[in-house]
């Protein structure tokens, strides 16, 4: 699990100095952002890029925590969800925003500007709510690893 814990720590980074990048676009009119096409293609990618991290993260934890094989990010958000690991409305979140993801990146030549920069100024904030809730998340596994190292050694299983 250590190796997974240090490609989440690096995801979760990733996400910190996406999401810092992307405070500095707020000060950004609508209008700014619709004129100016290498603006609004900034956005757009750094959002896609905060988003895959959210996304790579709940895979790895999806892995460590062995709840079986997703086929589809909304169903690794969903086995989160479902043991527990993400309340169930920010776990909504993480799928409408996987969802707005995966527009960016296979729907991008339909992908209405407007529409989307409206979209990226709700998820600025939702990115900094999902690096909480995942590191969270982690320091809940890091208690159950200990506890389960702890049990094995207990009862002299020493296999793990």
């Amino acid at each position: 699990m250590a190796l997974s814990d240090e490609v989440i720590r690096q995801r979760l980074q990733l996400l910190e100095s996406y999401v810092q990048h992307l405070q500095g676009y707020r000060a950004q009119t609508h209008d700014e952002v619709l004129s100016d096409m290498s603006l609004t293609w900034a956005i757009e990618y750094g959002l896609q890029l905060s988003i895959q991290c959210v996304i790579d993260v709940c895979h790895y934890l999806v892995a460590d925590l062995a709840l079986g094989v997703p086929a589809t990010s909304q169903e690794a958000i969903e086995l989160l969800r479902d043991t527990g690991v993400f309340p169930a409305a920010f776990a909504d979140t993480l799928v409408q925003m996987a969802r707005f993801r995966n527009l960016l990146v296979h729907v991008y030549a339909q992908i209405d500007i407007e529409a989307s920069t409206i979209t990226c100024t709700t998820i600025w904030t939702i990115l900094d709510s999902s690096r909480n809730m995942c590191c969270s998340s982690l320091r809940k596994m890091g208690d159950w690893c200990v506890s389960q190292l702890q049990e094995d050694f207990r009862y002299g299983h020493h296999s793990r």
